[in-house]
């Protein structure tokens, strides 16, 4: 296969990986929109679901580029001059797609933080779930043998 070819490989492997993180961006935007309205837990993680898709996605476009790029990397530092334009355009899309990481970064971290709350909401709502039931099983207990022994001394006076 010729140079020229691999080059264009690589190209075409960093633009679908800006696309798949195009998608993840918008993806986590879902998601935040998701935890910062009422949070629907079903839907939340529909999304988890379509980010993994993606995510799997770039793992084996990185996989690709890497072992493509070992094959074509000493001709490319050999003759720069001949692939100058392919490497700008490919400098170009790794820029757009370390900035969409660190967008993506920086929403996750959001997220995460949100979650966090969220999670710890309803942890305080499970615990004050199991004392409200702790304690009207207690006060029903209570009431239980309360009736019986009342009923014996009632008894006892007649």
């Amino acid at each position: 296969m010729n140079n020229i070819v691999y080059v264009k490989v690589l190209a075409d492997s960093l633009q679908k990986k800006y696309s798949a993180l195009q998608s993840i961006l918008d993806i986590t935007k879902k998601q935040e929109e998701l935890l910062f309205q009422d949070f629907e837990e079903e839907s939340f993680l529909e999304t988890i679901a379509g980010k993994q898709r993606f995510l799997d996605r770039i793992a084996e476009l990185d996989n690709g580029f890497e072992v493509v790029y070992n094959r074509v990397r000493q001709e490319l530092a050999l003759d720069r001059s001949q692939y100058g334009e392919d490497i700008a355009s490919m400098q170009k899309l790794i820029a757009g797609i370390t900035e969409l990481g660190m967008d993506i970064e920086v929403l996750e971290k959001r997220n995460k933080m949100q979650m966090d709350k969220i999670l710890e909401e309803r942890k305080g709502q499970l615990r004050e779930m199991r004392r409200n039931n702790s304690a009207a099983s207690n006060y029903y207990r209570n009431m239980v043998h309360q009736q019986y022994s009342q009923s014996y001394f009632l008894d006892k006076k007649k």
